[in-house]
């Protein structure tokens, strides 16, 4: 037996579901939005590139926000985790989330990523207090002339570098003590755009006035930064 059956269920309540949900429901769509309560936007502190809000707004705020206006024309939203998805011989889909099953003509998938953290003590509280960042499309221009490290590896972590280069000259890039692999090619791109490379350790991370001020290699070297993002990817 079906618990209920709808036009669409929307699996994830983050922006992007949000945003679907006041669209469905203004157009007068029978829906759910079921949503795990672990937006990767929660963790935001302050947004600067979101349309409408020239000051900035905290991801929790925007939430908020988006959840008032969907639930102002109808939406409903679950909090509950989707455990399993198919979709039957009719054509329909079916959903099984915490014990119900749900079936719906159409599945939006809206559940965002996950991000590969870095290896540093108390690293979700960090992110959150915007100590270390993710996304240098959505807030490089804050850091137009600091000195920013990127932790990373590899393509991904040169690549996320050469970008922020577009922001500021002063750049390290940091392993946390992995192989840097990068090829010749790759390490004369860094060389030319004057990104240092480390691949030590990193034994401490000093925090000043809520950001992270300094990290000390395993061989006592100190670097300073003003901000340092993760470029690890997700999982």
């Amino acid at each position: 037996m079906l618990d209920s059956e709808f036009d669409c269920l929307v699996v994830g309540g983050g922006p992007a579901g949000l945003t679907a949900a006041i669209y469905l429901a203004r157009f007068r769509r029978r829906f759910q939005v079921i949503d795990g309560g672990e937006s990767r936007a929660a963790w935001i502190p302050t947004s600067h590139n979101h349309a409408g809000f020239p000051a900035g707004i905290s991801g929790p705020d925007l939430l908020r926000r988006m959840t008032d206006q969907a639930k102002k024309y109808g939406s409903t939203i679950v909090t509950a985790d989707v455990t399993k998805l198919e979709r039957g011989e009719s054509g329909t889909f079916l959903a099984i989330a915490s014990g119900r099953q749900l079936a719906a003509h159409t599945i939006l998938l809206a559940t965002g990523v996950v991000d590969h953290e870095p290896e540093l003590p108390d690293v979700s509280q960090a992110v959150r207090k915007g100590l270390i960042r993710h996304c240098g499309i959505c807030d490089g221009y804050e850091v137009i002339g600091h000195k920013v490290g990127v932790i990373g590896h590899g393509s991904e972590g040169l690549h996320e570098a050469l970008f922020l280069r577009t922001y500021t000259s002063d750049i390290t890039v940091l392993s946390l003590g992995q192989d840097l692999d990068l090829s010749d090619e790759e390490r004369g791109a860094a060389a030319q755009a004057d990104i240092h490379l480390v691949d030590e350790q990193i034994r401490t991370v000093a925090v000043e006035n809520d950001r992270i001020c300094s990290m000390t290699t395993s061989s006592g070297r100190c670097y300073r930064f003003d901000t340092v993002y993760s470029a690890l990817g997700d999982l």
